[in-house]
């Protein structure tokens, strides 16, 4: 979603914009990549130089936007836009209430749900997208875009890259990434330091490329799409790229797509986030289905607020701060390791 806004404003200038995007999205989460390996995907290590208050102030921001007071309700409204482009009459607060329901139950049984959703869902969710973008690649407009200064872009570029928040889900969820690489690495029967930090290097680059080039294409359709898109809500760009590229059966798709893929990050982040609030923040005093029952009520109240609205706020007042922050500390500890021993 957010590369296409980018395009959607950089217009002529995308270029400019995806130089923005790229570096605060993908080059600087690469670069965290690389330093939470370094630390053995150990975040609280990672953040070593600063007061232990730091970091725990920045951890429960991040767990907080992560879940139901930003990305968690993002995920509805994503979701809402596919189906409101196919059935525009559908209520945002019926089909929020359903979201969140459906997330709910399924997070009670969370490791049998996510393997299924990651399983069969994920090939899904990339084919239905790669489908999309080649698709209206295939039929672009060929209208001539307005000029837009390239400062701008790359600027607008910088900040859109924050709302995806890869550095942020690089570093505070690398301790799985590492334990996966590890586990799969003993199984070869090689679980030397080097080895393990060769491969997690291996994959960041593998990982980060893939990423890059997804959202460089959709920052392209953007931007071609601009003059198309105008005064749309954030959530329903792609479904209308689709719509006028592919036709309806297509906008089907891709509302069936967004509301499963979404589906899966909700109840992956509805878990993330309930067991960091019950374990790490009140320790224990309260059961595991009460704050499941306390990240519904949160998720579904905030996506009442309306997309564009949720999104305005958490670039205004959390990430426009929190982010460059952040990606100061990456470039830091990226120069302070080169110069310290493996």
């Amino acid at each position: 979603m957010f590369p296409l806004v980018t395009g959607q404003k950089a217009m002529s200038a995308y270029p400019w914009g995806i130089l923005g995007f790229m570096l605060s999205s993908v080059i600087m989460s690469f670069i965290g990549h690389v330093g939470v390996m370094r630390c053995k995907g150990n975040p609280q290590c990672y953040f070593g130089e600063l007061p232990s208050w730091i970091y725990w102030f920045i951890a429960t921001v991040v767990f907080c936007i992560v879940g139901p007071f930003y990305v968690i309700p993002r995920c509805a409204l994503t979701a809402l836009g596919g189906v409101k482009e196919v059935y525009p009459f559908v209520s945002t607060a019926m089909f929020s209430f359903f979201f969140c329901t459906v997330s709910f139950v399924l997070a009670i049984k969370e490791d049998m749900v996510i393997n299924i959703l990651g399983k069969y869902l994920t090939p899904l969710k990339l084919g239905g997208v790669l489908f999309v973008i080649f698709g209206a690649l295939y039929v672009l407009p060929h209208d001539i875009l307005p000029s837009v200064d390239a400062w701008y872009a790359v600027v607008e570029g910088i900040k859109d890259g924050y709302q995806p928040m890869d550095l942020l889900g690089t570093i505070f969820f690398s301790t799985m990434i590492y334990k996966f690489l590890e586990n799969q690495l003993k199984k070869d029967g090689n679980t030397t330091p080097n080895e393990l930090y060769k491969r997690s290097i291996m994959a960041g680059v593998i990982g980060f490329a893939c990423v890059a080039a997804i959202y460089l294409l959709l920052l392209f359709l953007g931007a071609k799409y601009s003059l198309q898109t105008v005064g749309l809500e954030k959530s329903m760009i792609l479904p209308r790229i689709t719509s006028i590229a592919l036709g309806r059966y297509a906008a089907m798709l891709i509302a069936f797509v967004l509301f499963f893929s979404t589906l899966a990050t909700a109840v992956a982040l509805f878990n993330v986030f309930t067991n960091f609030f019950v374990t790490d923040v009140l320790k224990n005093r309260i059961s595991r289905m009460t704050g499941l029952l306390f990240t519904f009520i949160v998720s579904y109240a905030i996506s009442l607020i309306g997309l564009d609205a949720i999104i305005n706020f958490a670039g205004t007042y959390i990430l426009s701060w929190l982010y460059p922050c952040i990606m100061t500390f990456v470039a830091f500890k990226f120069v302070k390791l080169q110069f310290t021993k493996a």
